[in-house]
This record gives structure tokens, sequence and C-alpha cells, in this order.
């Protein structure tokens, strides 16, 4: 019967998500490492952490960010003052990516520098290195 073909079952709310990718867990595991030295406290739990690594993958597939760019952005936010206390997930990293990056390439490119900010170079650099890590070799 033709309704039975276009049908699809809705999903159980007992059913686990999809596991987030091996991509997506590096960076969940960047962002909490780089949390963990501003906090060394911070609270983290295993599904949340799988949580952030989903929202990762979600930047990467649906969002069209490069790994190499979110693990730079990741560095970035949580070297600069105002931003290292207001970005403490991946989800809100993902929000408000656009607004960070715009403000990273900013600082970089001499507005409102302090020596804790990335100059321009240092952060292409530590995209490129990042993205030599992602693929297992060493730049």
């Amino acid at each position: 019967d033709e309704e039975s073909k276009t049908h699809t079952p809705a999903r159980r709310k007992s059913q686990k998500p999809k596991p987030p990718s091996a991509e997506g867990m590096a960076l969940a595991n960047e962002l909490l490492s780089e949390i963990l030295t501003n906090k060394p406290d911070f609270h983290m739990t295993d599904d949340k952490l799988a949580k952030w690594a989903r929202s990762a993958d979600l930047m990467i597939a649906t969002d069209k960010r490069s790994p190499p760019r979110i693990s730079a952005l990741i560095r970035w936010v949580q070297h600069d003052g105002f931003w290292k206390s207001n970005v403490i997930s991946m989800d809100k990293l993902r929000e408000k990516y656009d607004q960070l990056e715009m403000k990273a390439r900013q600082t970089a490119k001499g507005g409102n520098f302090n020596g804790n900010q990335l100059s321009s170079d240092e952060y292409l650099k530590q995209a490129l290195a990042a993205a030599a890590r992602m693929r297992g070799t060493v730049q």
C-alpha cells in the first residue's frame, strides 16, 4: 500500500543518538582540554562530551566548517579574555561561530590587539597545524 512506502517511523526517545565521529570527538576533546587549562575543576561527563562531538559533527557536515578552522577558533576563543568564560560548550561555539571568527580576524588584523590574542599569521599557522594533526601528519 502506498502509505506504508512513504511512512517512516518516528524516532523513539529510548533510541541512542548516533555516535559521534572520531573527528568530532577530537574537536570536543580539544575544547575540553583548552577549558581545563583555564578552569581545572570544570565538570564534564562522557554524555556531555559525546554531545559536544555531535555538535562538532554538525558544524562540519551541516554548517560546512572545516575542522582546522574549528580547531584554531577553539584555541583563539579559550585564549581571549572575554570569550573564554562565555564559550564553554560546543553548542555555544557553533551558535557564535561567525561572530567569533570575525572577531578573531579583526583582532589578527590589529584591531583591539593584546598579547593574549593570535596574529593573523599565527591563526592560519594553527589552522594548518590542526589540519595536519587531523590527517595524522606533522607540520
